[in-house]
């Protein structure tokens, strides 16, 4: 009949491979092997060896689901904000746009827009140069001035 064996190899080599433990410290578990028992199993097995491949793996599975995880944020926000200027259109499309200020649809489209480039990632802003600041221009002003530009008709 065979011997079973006065330890549980598997138990140890798991233990080290997992863990942060050194075989300095699992040999201090009751009932383990002797320490120079543990090294000389460690070598043959190869112990640090898989121990570095495990920790890669996890830090390859780590970095994979970050990366899914940006991926699915910057995807939401793009519906978000996409949702948000259709929201925002629909609403122009129902609205009397005389009744509305210039700057009021400036504002809304300018916000929507920048919403949109941000979550895509874009840095990019098309840049009106104007005599005067929004605030301080008429209507008229601003509706000539987004003409000029080819924002407006």
């Amino acid at each position: 009949m065979p011997r079973k064996p006065l330890y549980d190899w598997r138990y140890y080599r798991d233990q080290y491979i997992t863990s942060t433990n050194s075989l300095a410290d699992l040999s201090g578990l009751p009932g383990a092997p002797s320490l120079d028992g543990l090294k000389k199993r460690s070598r043959t097995e190869d112990w640090p060896g898989q121990r570095e491949a495990y920790r890669h793996q996890l830090s390859t599975v780590a970095r994979e689901n970050a990366s899914t995880t940006e991926a699915e944020v910057a995807a939401r926000h793009v519906r978000i904000a996409r949702a948000m200027q259709g929201k925002g259109l629909e609403r122009l499309r129902d609205l009397d746009v005389s009744s509305l200020a210039a700057r009021d649809v400036i504002a809304l489209l300018r916000e929507a827009a920048d919403i949109e480039r941000k979550a895509l990632g874009l840095d990019t802003v098309r840049h009106v140069h104007l005599s005067k600041r929004p605030e301080d221009m008429s209507d008229d002003e601003l509706r000539a001035a987004l003409r000029e530009h080819g924002i407006a008709r």
